[in-house]
């Protein structure tokens, strides 16, 4: 496991957030992270 400087693992998850305020929060399958 990698973690960086600020304390950030790659490719775990994405969160999106539009101009509307509306969330996708997004994570890895089948995958224990």
């Amino acid at each position: 496991m990698v973690i960086d400087r600020a304390g950030y693992r790659l490719n775990v998850g994405i969160i999106l957030v539009n101009d509307s305020d509306r969330v996708f929060w997004g994570r890895r399958s089948g995958h224990d992270a």
